[in-house]
């Protein structure tokens, strides 16, 4: 009889097990197959242009996740006809002329439609302090991103604040020979920012990126010491 009910329990104990294992891997062969499909990393991207912008300088890459070859990606279009798109390993090049405008951005990834939405917008200036020793240069980030100063400089006092709307995310300057680097939280982004710094050659530089919330944009300023 114990062996009866030892064989019983058994099989009992094996008709679950079949149960479960039929029910589950299904289902997490579902999961693993439905967290594989390609998407745009981003449903929207807003970019910038500003003056004396053009093909070298207006464009932005568009990340597909789970896309590797330029070879997946089938039937690129840009609904609007002035933005020029092109498929690379695993993005999108989007290439734009300086004009505020947007379009969608649509191809076909593994048999599956993708979209993103591409937001062209004038470059605002960011910054109301960028001080490097006691002179202000914010004005000359008034038109664009960028400027070639070629004076080298030791031992400064470095200060950059936001313009309104605008808040700080990083900030990161090169010497010549190291790097330094200052990141915020997302939920901390500064106001303003100062620090020490030394310019040792033509190769040193400093960068900031800043935020704007309402605008959804982001912006970065470089300062250049080479001429």
């Amino acid at each position: 009889m114990k062996e009866k009910n030892f064989k019983r329990v058994a099989s009992m104990l094996i008709a679950i097990i079949t149960i479960v294992v039929t029910l589950v891997i299904p289902q997490q062969t579902v999961t693993v197959e439905a967290a594989s499909s390609p998407y745009f990393i981003s449903e929207k991207r807003i970019a910038v242009y500003e003056k004396g912008g053009n093909d070298y300088t207006n464009w932005v890459t568009l990340s597909i996740v789970f896309c590797n070859k330029k070879s997946e990606i089938k039937n690129l279009k840009s609904s609007n006809k002035k933005v020029k798109v092109k498929a690379e390993d695993g993005y999108v090049v989007a290439t734009y002329p300086n004009k505020t405008l947007s379009t969608t951005i649509t191809c076909t990834v593994k048999k599956k439609k993708l979209s993103t939405k591409l937001i062209v917008k004038k470059y605002k200036n960011p910054v109301k302090t960028f001080k490097i020793g006691s002179k202000n240069k914010a004005s000359l980030f008034k038109e664009n991103s960028y400027y070639y100063d070629g004076k080298t400089c030791k031992n400064q006092k470095f200060t950059v604040a936001a313009n309104s709307g605008w808040k700080i995310m990083s900030v990161n300057i090169y010497t010549g020979n190291k790097t330094i680097s200052k990141y915020f939280d997302y939920n901390k982004y500064a106001g303003s920012y100062s620090t020490k710094l030394s310019l040792k050659n033509s190769n040193a530089r400093v960068s900031v990126g800043l935020y704007n919330a309402k605008e959804e944009r982001s912006q970065y300023v470089y300062y250049y010491v080479r001429s």
